[in-house]
């Protein structure tokens, strides 16, 4: 099991390198969106402690919102689904009363998931704002 999980790790990141990063948002959202979801909704079926359904109510919209308007997600939505959603995700199924075939089942997918998005952020930093101009020194009046 190990060793396909590690072929598995490996096939995706070199994918990531050739093809990811010439994906448009919407296309990385059809890939990443179906495990998501999936994920979410097995854990919208279990009782869950208050604190990680606290925080699977709050990761759920913002899954919901790239998942369900595909044709406008950007490339932001797509870094928030890696920075924010997704490891929140991870840490509730490693929480949740699962049984452990099925929690490790559902941390491959989206270890999946997260190596693709990580790929194509990468690829596709944010834009910088550009630094504002500094203040104007004014010399202290001649006596």
């Amino acid at each position: 099991m190990k060793k396909l999980i590690v072929a598995l790790i490996v096939a995706l990141s070199m994918a990531g390198c050739a093809s990811q990063s010439q994906q448009t948002p919407a296309q990385v959202a059809a890939r990443v969106c179906p495990a998501t979801t999936d994920a979410i909704g097995s854990l919208q079926k279990l009782t869950l402690p208050a604190k990680d359904a606290k925080a699977l109510a709050e990761v759920a919209p913002l899954v919901d919102a790239v998942c369900k308007a595909a044709s406008t997600v950007t490339s932001d939505d797509i870094r928030s689904l890696s920075v924010t959603a997704l490891p929140a995700i991870i840490d509730i199924v490693n929480a949740s009363p699962l049984e452990t075939d099925k929690k490790n089942a559902v941390i491959l997918d989206l270890t999946a998931v997260q190596i693709i998005v990580d790929s194509i952020a990468a690829a596709n930093p944010p834009a910088v704002a550009p630094a504002p101009a500094p203040a104007a020194v004014v010399a202290p009046a001649a006596k």
